[in-house]
């Protein structure tokens, strides 16, 4: 064979030794990159195993669920029942200062009623179909806390607050202006802000800290497995011993610890 032709036959085949040795030599830290994190996450949160993240995931969604549930359940019936009962009471008021009471109550209500259905904050635990990619499930939940944590974090913020405020002011102002009765309007305006705010405080927020929590990285570790227990110290067993004696005869002794 010419040996130039061996030369330059050989250099495609170091090449590819060369590529496959270090895709090998790679192939330990692609495995354990694991999935990827979205940017408001910290290094620490990309160094955590994805099974960690997504038990601690489905732990937070799932503890939020009851709590979020009662506060979505009895403000629903307060508000619904104030709505049916002030648009009940209309037709039975005396003066057209209460009709305008009764209706701006029953529109406050409402309003209340809507922050529930289009900022739901009882989170999402569907189960999801079996097989899923890890990757696939870890990303639907972390949708599902991040929408849940800012539809509470919408409830109870500044924007929640402050429209509380100028809400139920201007229903006050237009039932004023409508009955001609500023005592009217007080009355609207003063009932209203307080139910508002009685429901903003007592809505749940858990999950706004739960995600704060899991994008910093800080979830926590799993308990060591406890040790087992020493097993218990057996007695030592009698022991027996025979003495020939220099005169003759022997001794005969058994040892019986306690």
């Amino acid at each position: 064979m010419d040996p130039q032709r061996r030369v330059h036959g050989g250099l495609p085949r170091r090449r590819a030794v060369a590529v496959l040795a270090t895709i090998l030599a790679m192939a330990p830290g692609l495995a354990k990159a694991g999935c990827p994190v979205d940017a408001p996450a910290s290094p620490r949160l990309a160094a955590t195993p994805v099974e960690a993240r997504i038990t601690y995931l489905r732990e937070r969604l799932e503890a939020a669920r009851a709590p979020a549930e009662w506060w979505t359940g009895v403000w629903g019936i307060i508000d619904g029942g104030s709505i049916v009962g002030q648009l009940a009471a209309l037709p039975l008021a005396g003066s057209r200062s209460d009709r305008v009471v009764l209706a701006a109550g029953a529109f406050s209500g409402g309003l209340a009623i809507g922050q529930m259905v289009f900022l739901p904050v009882v989170p999402d635990t569907t189960p999801l179909p079996a097989g899923v990619d890890p990757c696939a499930t870890l990303a639907i939940l972390e949708a599902r806390i991040e929408r849940g944590a800012r539809n509470q974090a919408l409830g109870t913020g500044w924007g929640a607050q402050a429209g509380n405020v100028l809400v139920n002011g201007a229903l006050g102002v237009l039932a004023a202006l409508t009955a001609k009765d500023a005592w009217s309007g007080a009355l609207t305006a003063g009932i209203g802000w307080a139910v508002g705010e009685a429901q903003l405080l007592t809505q749940p927020t858990g999950l706004v800290r739960d995600l704060a929590r899991y994008r910093a990285g800080e979830l926590p570790l799993s308990a060591p497995a406890p040790a087992p227990a020493p097993a218990p110290a057996l007695a030592p067993a009698p022991r027996a011993r025979l003495q020939v004696l220099p005169e003759g005869g022997a001794l005969f002794a058994i040892d019986v610890p306690f």
